[in-house]
């Protein structure tokens, strides 16, 4: 007999306290430390790197000055992070609350000198829970800046494409990483889809055989999973028109 894979949402716990001043960084029960990664490379030349401080990630940007660098950031729990992405590459105060805050919707904000995006990662864990994970971007001329909330590898590919040389991520700078990683976010939407939809198939097949109450409550369940779907899809393809749409150099 087909068994149901149980497919769940995962629980979070993140209440923002009101009555903040606009810019206040307000990091989230559990926020993990920051694991920093960086990558430097052009067509002919790939250089990773994994950050301890932030001096040595100055020393690693001034030693590959004429390359394109995505550093790669998981975890956000640390003050530091923010007052240092702040004074380094002048990132408005609101943009570095908006990292912070995980409950943000997908957008894109542009800015003089760069660009805020942010996306909703959705993928099912080794627990069979749906993450709801928030992806954030700064693009800039020569860099891009990736946050994660968790140190999962739901960008692995585009990783493995960096080293292999495939397509042009190599030669299209950083506003191409960037739509390279959005690109797996999206695709990463349509595995979740596939999923629930055998886990409906399941369902109905049990339905015939020998129907049970917990039948509904797993029906349920996928009714909520596919509304926070629709809540992260819909935002993250107005915001991808808005990109195409955009008179940005950086884009």
């Amino acid at each position: 007999m087909a068994k149901i894979r149980r497919i769940r949402l995962k629980s979070k716990n993140y209440v923002p306290v009101a009555g903040g001043s606009p810019g206040a960084i307000q990091l989230y029960e559990g926020a993990l430390k920051p694991k920093i990664t960086a990558y430097s490379y052009s067509e002919t030349v790939y250089h990773c790197e994994t950050i301890d401080t932030f001096a040595d990630l100055d020393k690693h940007l001034k030693k590959f000055a004429a390359l394109t660098h995505w550093i790669d950031i998981r975890g956000i729990g640390d003050l530091t992070l923010f007052d240092y992405l702040e004074k380094k590459f002048k990132i408005h105060k609101l943009v570095l609350e908006d990292i912070a805050n995980i409950r943000q919707r997908p957008k894109v904000d542009e800015y003089d000198d760069y660009l805020f995006a942010v996306s909703r990662m959705l993928y099912v864990n080794t627990d069979l829970e749906i993450e709801n994970e928030q992806m954030s971007f700064i693009l800039l001329p020569k860099i891009l800046i990736s946050f994660q909330e968790n140190y999962t590898e739901t960008v692995e590919p585009v990783i493995q494409r960096l080293r292999a040389v495939k397509g042009h991520i190599r030669i299209g700078g950083t506003s191409y990483m960037l739509y390279s990683l959005m690109d797996v976010i999206v695709d990463n939407y349509f595995t979740l889809i596939y999923k629930l939809g055998d886990e409906l198939e399941t369902i109905e097949e049990l339905l015939y055989r020998k129907p049970d109450k917990t039948l509904m409550y797993q029906t349920q369940s996928i009714k909520r999973a596919m509304i926070m779907i629709r809540r992260a899809a819909w935002p993250e393809r107005d915001k991808i028109n808005d990109m195409i749409r955009s008179e940005s150099k950086l884009i």
